[in-house]
């Protein structure tokens, strides 16, 4: 699947999810129900693949930044609110030793050094599965000056998280 499919899938689900009515509870039983968990489980696996199989570094870039936005927002948001539950640990795993090869090779551009800034303001979401095995992207996450917001401004994000997944409709709405 190619980067604008799994955005087009991401925003189809998210569609799904904020068209639910009913108590927390009642949303995620009929997610669970519809599948849409799953589905969305398949999409977060299809970006892992994506950056193992990609050959061009703008594409892997972006898949791993929306890896990593899913697996910061599955764990700080309700699964009833965003579709993401019970995310594959491997693929989460796999995808931050991605970044830390990435942060290790001096890689990472300034936009995903913000988001991962962002991230580690709830360090722990980062630290549960980087303290023992990947020193640079524990040593950055726990670096990060958490009085400081290090998002751009409002309009910068408008303008470039479109067309972006879920992580796009996220950061333009901050």
């Amino acid at each position: 699947m190619t980067i604008n499919e799994l955005s087009d899938n991401e925003l189809n689900i998210f569609q799904q999810v904020i068209s639910l009515h009913g108590t927390m509870e009642e949303k995620s039983k009929q997610l669970k129900d519809s599948g849409t968990f799953d589905k969305y489980k398949e999409i977060h696996n299809q970006y892992l693949r994506l950056t193992n199989t990609t050959e061009d570094k703008e594409e892997f870039n972006e898949a791993l930044k929306r890896l990593i936005f899913l697996n910061w927002h599955h764990m700080m948001e309700p699964s009833c609110f965003t579709g993401l539950w019970e995310l594959d640990g491997d693929t989460i795993h796999e995808s931050y030793l991605h970044l830390n090869d990435y942060l290790k090779a001096n890689e990472a551009d300034g936009e995903l050094k913000w988001m991962v800034s962002y991230y580690s303001h709830n360090d722990w979401t980062i630290l549960l599965y980087s303290e023992k095995e990947m020193p640079e992207l524990t040593a950055f996450v726990k670096s990060v000056d958490r009085t400081k917001s290090h998002l751009p401004a409002k309009d910068v994000l408008a303008k470039t998280m479109i067309g972006r997944g879920q992580m796009g409709k996220y950061f333009a709405s901050m």
